[in-house]
């Protein structure tokens, strides 16, 4: 069986998402449920899973942070992973954004057994304007400086 899981890039104010990178990204999971999807499971993070709603998809999981905590793409596959053990998906289809997040998803997802499906991910961009609450998904610049300070040793959710 095979399942989607689909995270978010960017983070605006509860009432502003989807934000601009979100709705690309529920776009892409589209094109790609309609392609390989036949009785997928999805999970979507919960600003994806907005735009998802909109476009008429629903998820079987939406994962939202816990505590007002911060909700990095480990805790969405965390969740998602144990869905996708409960329901027998072995196959995935990461939607992801495609500069450095999706490759970082990817080996996620392979290290804890689960065979990963390619697909490319049209352009998704950034999000400049300052109510993105997350410097790093504003330019790719500024996604390499963090993805860089993460890689050694650094706290995620914070620039």
């Amino acid at each position: 069986m095979r399942g989607f899981v689909i995270f978010s890039f960017g983070l605006r104010a509860a009432e502003q998402e989807p934000g601009p990178c979100n709705e690309r990204l529920g776009h892409e999971a589209l094109r790609l449920i309609k392609h390989v999807g036949d009785e997928a499971v999805i999970v979507a993070q919960w600003e994806v899973a907005r735009g998802l709603k909109a476009l008429g998809v629903g998820s079987d999981l939406v994962v939202e942070p816990s505590g007002g905590g911060y909700l990095d793409s480990r805790g969405v596959w965390e969740e998602a992973k144990q869905l996708f053990a409960a329901r027998g998906v072995t196959e995935v289809v990461p939607v992801a954004h495609p500069f450095l997040h999706l490759n970082a998803v990817k080996k996620m997802i392979r290290r804890d057994g689960f065979r990963v499906i390619d697909h490319k991910i049209g352009k998704i961009g950034y999000d400049p304007d300052p109510r993105n609450t997350q410097p790093w998904t504003r330019s790719a610049p500024a996604l390499l400086k963090y993805a860089i300070r993460i890689k050694f040793g650094g706290s995620h959710g914070r620039c």
